[in-house]
Protein backbone atom coordinates (compact mmCIF):
# COMPACT_ATOMS: atom_id res chain seq x y z
CA UNK A 1 0.00 0.00 0.00
CA UNK A 2 1.50 3.38 -0.93
CA UNK A 3 0.27 7.21 -0.27
CA UNK A 4 0.76 10.32 1.38
CA UNK A 5 -1.36 11.32 3.76
CA UNK A 6 -1.17 14.67 5.46
CA UNK A 7 1.88 15.10 7.95
CA UNK A 8 2.79 18.20 10.13
CA UNK A 9 6.21 19.88 10.86
CA UNK A 10 7.94 21.08 14.32
CA UNK A 11 8.19 24.83 14.68
CA UNK A 12 10.96 26.86 16.01
CA UNK A 13 10.06 28.22 19.81
CA UNK A 14 12.88 30.91 20.75
CA UNK A 15 13.38 33.52 23.17
CA UNK A 16 15.46 36.01 24.17
CA UNK A 17 17.42 37.71 26.67
CA UNK A 18 19.62 40.56 27.65
CA UNK A 19 20.57 41.82 31.21
CA UNK A 20 23.21 44.71 31.84
CA UNK A 21 25.81 44.44 34.00
CA UNK A 22 24.25 46.95 36.07
CA UNK A 23 20.80 45.43 36.19
CA UNK A 24 22.61 41.97 37.74
CA UNK A 25 25.02 44.05 40.12
CA UNK A 26 21.88 46.24 41.61
CA UNK A 27 20.38 42.98 43.30
CA UNK A 28 18.33 42.59 46.72
CA UNK A 29 16.77 45.88 45.83
CA UNK A 30 13.48 47.03 47.76
CA UNK A 31 11.31 49.88 47.31
CA UNK A 32 11.93 53.21 50.04
CA UNK A 33 9.45 51.75 52.34
CA UNK A 34 9.46 51.73 56.23
CA UNK A 35 9.67 48.23 57.12
CA UNK A 36 8.95 44.11 55.03
CA UNK A 37 5.48 43.06 55.48
CA UNK A 38 4.71 39.65 56.21
CA UNK A 39 4.02 37.70 52.81
CA UNK A 40 6.05 40.23 50.55
CA UNK A 41 7.71 39.15 48.00
CA UNK A 42 11.36 38.06 48.25
CA UNK A 43 14.20 40.52 46.92
CA UNK A 44 15.27 38.89 43.52
CA UNK A 45 19.27 37.63 43.68
CA UNK A 46 19.62 36.02 40.08
CA UNK A 47 18.25 38.64 38.11
CA UNK A 48 19.14 36.86 34.82
CA UNK A 49 17.81 33.80 36.25
CA UNK A 50 14.83 35.43 37.24
CA UNK A 51 14.46 36.71 33.37
CA UNK A 52 15.10 33.14 31.97
CA UNK A 53 12.30 31.82 34.24
CA UNK A 54 9.36 34.59 33.06
CA UNK A 55 10.55 33.45 29.67
CA UNK A 56 9.18 29.79 30.20
CA UNK A 57 5.29 30.19 30.74
CA UNK A 58 5.67 32.63 27.98
CA UNK A 59 7.02 29.70 25.70
CA UNK A 60 4.75 27.05 26.98
CA UNK A 61 1.95 29.63 26.28
CA UNK A 62 2.80 29.59 22.77
CA UNK A 63 3.21 26.09 22.22
CA UNK A 64 0.01 25.44 23.61
CA UNK A 65 -1.48 27.67 21.61
CA UNK A 66 0.01 26.68 18.40
CA UNK A 67 -0.97 22.87 19.10
CA UNK A 68 -4.85 23.93 19.84
CA UNK A 69 -5.18 27.03 17.15
CA UNK A 70 -2.04 26.57 14.97
CA UNK A 71 -1.93 27.68 11.23
CA UNK A 72 0.40 25.16 9.09
CA UNK A 73 3.22 26.44 7.12
CA UNK A 74 5.78 24.54 5.72
CA UNK A 75 7.91 26.98 3.51
CA UNK A 76 9.97 26.37 0.40
CA UNK A 77 13.27 28.20 1.77
CA UNK A 78 14.66 29.60 4.80
CA UNK A 79 12.72 33.27 4.35
CA UNK A 80 9.46 31.97 5.84
CA UNK A 81 9.02 30.30 9.56
CA UNK A 82 7.96 26.69 9.67
CA UNK A 83 4.66 26.42 11.54
CA UNK A 84 2.91 23.19 12.89
CA UNK A 85 -0.76 22.32 12.20
CA UNK A 86 -3.04 22.86 15.43
CA UNK A 87 -5.31 20.06 15.95
CA UNK A 88 -8.56 22.79 14.84
CA UNK A 89 -6.91 23.44 11.63
CA UNK A 90 -6.09 19.48 11.10
CA UNK A 91 -9.88 18.08 11.99
CA UNK A 92 -10.85 18.56 8.00
CA UNK A 93 -13.11 14.99 7.98
CA UNK A 94 -16.21 15.69 10.70
CA UNK A 95 -16.85 19.06 10.18
CA UNK A 96 -19.84 21.27 11.06
CA UNK A 97 -20.87 24.30 9.67
CA UNK A 98 -23.01 26.01 12.14
CA UNK A 99 -23.49 29.15 10.21
CA UNK A 100 -24.10 31.40 12.76
CA UNK A 101 -26.88 29.40 14.78
CA UNK A 102 -26.39 29.10 18.49
CA UNK A 103 -25.20 25.69 19.51
CA UNK A 104 -27.78 22.88 20.19
CA UNK A 105 -28.13 19.24 21.61
CA UNK A 106 -28.39 18.22 18.54
CA UNK A 107 -25.94 19.44 16.66
CA UNK A 108 -23.43 18.88 19.17
CA UNK A 109 -23.97 15.04 19.01
CA UNK A 110 -25.07 14.70 15.47
CA UNK A 111 -20.90 15.85 15.60
CA UNK A 112 -19.80 13.08 17.81
CA UNK A 113 -22.18 10.70 15.76
CA UNK A 114 -19.85 11.74 12.47
CA UNK A 115 -16.96 10.83 14.14
CA UNK A 116 -18.49 7.34 15.40
CA UNK A 117 -19.31 7.02 11.70
CA UNK A 118 -15.95 8.18 10.32
CA UNK A 119 -13.62 6.49 12.85
CA UNK A 120 -15.19 5.31 15.88
CA UNK A 121 -15.08 6.95 19.42
CA UNK A 122 -12.77 4.89 21.61
CA UNK A 123 -13.22 5.43 25.09
CA UNK A 124 -9.81 4.21 26.04
CA UNK A 125 -8.28 7.19 23.36
CA UNK A 126 -10.29 9.37 26.34
CA UNK A 127 -12.58 11.30 23.59
CA UNK A 128 -13.16 15.14 24.54
CA UNK A 129 -15.07 18.39 23.71
CA UNK A 130 -12.44 21.59 23.93
CA UNK A 131 -14.32 24.45 24.48
CA UNK A 132 -13.46 28.64 25.35
CA UNK A 133 -15.53 29.80 27.83
CA UNK A 134 -18.73 30.91 25.42
CA UNK A 135 -19.54 27.69 24.47
CA UNK A 136 -18.33 26.35 27.84
CA UNK A 137 -21.57 28.11 29.28
CA UNK A 138 -23.56 26.34 26.49
CA UNK A 139 -23.16 22.89 27.13
CA UNK A 140 -23.44 23.36 30.70
CA UNK A 141 -26.95 24.75 29.82
CA UNK A 142 -28.19 22.12 27.26
CA UNK A 143 -26.51 18.94 29.32
CA UNK A 144 -27.37 20.25 33.10
CA UNK A 145 -29.44 22.63 33.58
CA UNK A 146 -31.59 22.49 30.33
CA UNK A 147 -32.03 18.72 31.39
CA UNK A 148 -33.01 19.50 34.86
CA UNK A 149 -30.14 17.88 36.81
CA UNK A 150 -30.73 19.16 40.37
CA UNK A 151 -27.88 19.92 43.01
CA UNK A 152 -28.17 17.22 45.54
CA UNK A 153 -25.98 19.56 48.42
CA UNK A 154 -27.61 22.11 50.68
CA UNK A 155 -24.69 24.41 50.63
CA UNK A 156 -23.38 24.30 46.73
CA UNK A 157 -25.19 25.78 43.53
CA UNK A 158 -24.75 26.38 40.18
CA UNK A 159 -23.61 23.45 37.29
CA UNK A 160 -20.18 23.09 35.58
CA UNK A 161 -20.42 19.90 33.09
CA UNK A 162 -17.42 17.71 33.24
CA UNK A 163 -18.66 15.05 30.79
CA UNK A 164 -21.70 14.17 28.65
CA UNK A 165 -22.90 10.40 28.88
CA UNK A 166 -24.09 9.75 25.36
CA UNK A 167 -24.97 6.65 22.78
CA UNK A 168 -21.32 7.00 21.95
CA UNK A 169 -20.06 6.69 25.44
CA UNK A 170 -18.55 9.85 27.60
CA UNK A 171 -17.25 12.52 26.04
CA UNK A 172 -15.40 14.67 28.52
CA UNK A 173 -15.48 18.31 28.32
CA UNK A 174 -12.35 20.24 29.10
CA UNK A 175 -11.96 24.40 28.99
CA UNK A 176 -9.40 25.38 27.08
CA UNK A 177 -8.86 29.30 26.85
CA UNK A 178 -6.88 29.45 22.86
CA UNK A 179 -9.92 28.26 21.49
CA UNK A 180 -12.25 29.73 19.45
CA UNK A 181 -14.93 31.29 21.05
CA UNK A 182 -17.26 30.34 17.65
CA UNK A 183 -15.92 26.73 17.41
CA UNK A 184 -16.27 22.98 19.37
CA UNK A 185 -13.71 20.73 18.82
CA UNK A 186 -14.04 17.24 19.70
CA UNK A 187 -10.72 15.17 19.72
CA UNK A 188 -9.06 11.71 21.00
CA UNK A 189 -6.65 12.99 23.70
CA UNK A 190 -4.25 10.40 23.54
CA UNK A 191 -4.17 10.81 19.84
CA UNK A 192 -2.42 13.79 20.72
CA UNK A 193 1.62 14.35 21.88
CA UNK A 194 4.09 16.62 21.18
CA UNK A 195 6.96 15.96 19.20
CA UNK A 196 10.61 17.63 19.10
CA UNK A 197 13.36 17.91 17.13
CA UNK A 198 16.49 17.44 19.50
CA UNK A 199 19.47 19.05 19.14
CA UNK A 200 22.25 16.87 18.81
CA UNK A 201 25.11 17.74 22.30
CA UNK A 202 21.93 20.03 23.52
CA UNK A 203 18.90 18.27 24.04
CA UNK A 204 15.20 19.37 23.13
CA UNK A 205 14.69 22.47 24.96
CA UNK A 206 17.62 24.46 25.99
CA UNK A 207 19.13 27.99 27.10
CA UNK A 208 22.79 28.76 25.99
CA UNK A 209 24.64 31.97 25.75
CA UNK A 210 24.82 34.33 22.71
CA UNK A 211 27.64 36.19 21.60
CA UNK A 212 29.14 39.09 23.55
CA UNK A 213 28.07 42.78 22.75
CA UNK A 214 28.96 44.83 25.33
CA UNK A 215 28.24 44.98 29.45
CA UNK A 216 25.77 42.86 29.21
CA UNK A 217 24.96 38.84 29.37
CA UNK A 218 22.55 37.41 26.41
CA UNK A 219 21.15 34.12 26.36
CA UNK A 220 18.71 32.40 24.08
CA UNK A 221 15.70 29.81 24.65
CA UNK A 222 15.06 27.45 22.05
CA UNK A 223 13.76 24.40 21.15
CA UNK A 224 11.48 22.78 18.06
CA UNK A 225 8.30 21.18 18.87
CA UNK A 226 4.98 20.14 16.76
CA UNK A 227 1.90 18.49 17.46
CA UNK A 228 1.12 14.55 16.59
CA UNK A 229 -2.34 13.74 16.24
CA UNK A 230 -2.79 10.78 14.53
CA UNK A 231 -5.48 10.01 12.18
CA UNK A 232 -7.23 13.02 11.79
CA UNK A 233 -10.74 10.73 11.12
CA UNK A 234 -10.91 10.35 14.88
CA UNK A 235 -11.64 14.23 15.83
CA UNK A 236 -14.54 16.16 14.68
CA UNK A 237 -15.13 20.03 15.23
CA UNK A 238 -18.82 22.42 15.05
CA UNK A 239 -17.12 25.83 13.99
CA UNK A 240 -19.02 29.26 13.21
CA UNK A 241 -20.94 29.01 15.73
CA UNK A 242 -22.96 31.70 17.38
Amino acid sequence: VSGSGPFNVVQIFQEAVNVSYSRQGSYGQTAAVGGVATGQQAMIRDILGHQIGLKLPKMRRDINYSFVAGTYQLPANNLSARKTRGIIAATTTNVTAAGGAALTEDMTLDMIQSVFASRGVVQAWEPTLMVGATQKRALTDLFVRNARFQQVSRRVGGANVQAIETDFGIINVMLERVVPADTVQFCHLRLCRPRFMPVPSKGVFFGEPLAKTGASDKYQLYGEAGLEYGDEGYHGKITGLA
